[in-house]
């Protein structure tokens, strides 16, 4: 597993200690709490204190286009109104250029990814995946912000050392160090050192619930879950639900993994209280071993399961998605599904291939038998 996800609760208790921090820098350079408005008060209102909101709050994890749009117009738009063109030397108004250009440009090259998201075209597809992974990048939080901060650094206070090296400290410590963050990350290494078993990481979110009893999962990036891996979900409901990972079906922010609700395995406590600390919707990988699970019936028969059942079946005839390609699953081959309280013995008579849209317009390919 890899490093856990800081919960929503854990980012804004961080959020309002590095609130304090700015005011505690404010009060270094300026002598009050609180910057005065004006030139001397851009970089906090508009720069760092956007920057810290955004990082904490809004896009922790990687900024979507939709995200990098509502930062870039208000920053462009901060920029603009607190202008002083006429009264700028040449070298302050190249810096107002060059910090401005970058907003409006991050913002169109988001804004197209939006626009051209659903294109057919395979060539606008990979022109509109590229514009996506620029935005991300480039309109991210601590990127865009801390354009805006140079930029109000050189032109309102480069004659000022305290104030350039407060303010560069500051924006140290909450744009690039995040100390308070790497010592909640340290203490919770450390917790799970000396009392292991404690956290569960999160692994992924879920995306949508499906026909009944399957789970749509986006993975995190560093997340690596093996097809038959046990998961557990938060829901936002406040039950913890067992479920077992499938396949994976295509990806739009992240990989997209089906999986299928163990329903009637029960979950021990000591999981259960895992799980309470991650946000709401929230997935996490679990051996099978260390959280003692031997009930249910997918639990007892994981390795043999080959498929869903389609849509079109009926009693005489069963239509099922495969979805792990064991050896010799073949013309011939006998498969079981359960009606009911019934066990029922089918036998495989041919197969097919088909293609499904499984969210927001991705589709895969898949074998039908």
């Amino acid at each position: 597993m890899h490093e856990q996800t800081l919960s929503q609760k854990t980012r804004f208790l961080i959020l309002l200690a590095e609130v304090l921090l700015l005011c505690l820098a404010t009060y270094l350079a300026f002598g009050t709490l609180f910057p005065p408005s004006g030139d001397k008060g851009f970089w906090f209102y508009s720069a760092l204190l956007g920057l810290v909101l955004g990082t904490r709050l809004d896009t922790p994890f990687f900024a979507k286009p939709a995200d990098v749009v509502l930062y870039a117009a208000p920053a462009a738009a901060a920029l603009f109104l607190g202008s002083s063109w006429e009264k700028w030397d040449s070298g302050e108004r190249v810096a107002f250029s060059l910090a401005e250009t970058f907003c409006i440009t991050t913002g169109f090259i988001a804004a197209f990814a939006i626009l051209s998201h659903d294109s057919a075209k395979p060539s606008i597809q990979r022109i509109s995946n590229a514009a996506r992974v620029l935005s991300e990048t480039l309109g991210a939080p601590r990127t865009l912000f801390t354009v805006v901060v140079v930029f109000a650094v050189y032109a309102f206070h480069r004659h000022a050392v305290r104030e350039v090296a407060v303010i560069g400290g500051v924006w140290a410590l909450t744009a690039l160090l995040s100390p308070l963050e790497g010592f909640v990350r340290l203490f919770r290494r450390l917790n799970r050192i000396w009392r292991p078993g404690v956290i569960l990481d999160a692994d992924g979110e879920v995306v949508a619930y499906q026909t009944p009893g399957i789970i749509l999962i986006r993975q995190t990036p560093n997340s690596k879950i093996e097809t038959g891996a046990f998961l557990v979900i938060q829901d936002p409901l406040g039950k913890t639900r067992l479920a077992l990972a499938l396949d994976h079906v295509g990806r739009d922010e992240g990989l997209l993994l089906r999986t299928i609700e163990v329903s009637d395995a029960p979950i021990p406590d000591t999981i259960k209280n895992q799980t309470s600390v991650l946000s709401p919707n929230s997935v996490a990988a679990i051996s099978a071993d260390d959280s003692d699970l031997s009930h249910g019936r997918l639990v007892q028969l994981k390795k043999s399961l080959v498929g869903l059942v389609s849509p079109d079946t009926s009693v005489e005839t069963l239509f099922f998605e495969i979805v792990n390609r064991l050896d010799g699953l073949e013309e011939g081959r006998l498969v079981e599904a359960q009606i009911g309280e019934r066990t029922v013995t089918y036998q495989v008579v041919n197969g097919l291939t088909k293609e499904e849209v499984v969210h927001q317009k991705n589709t895969y390919g898949y074998a039908r038998a």
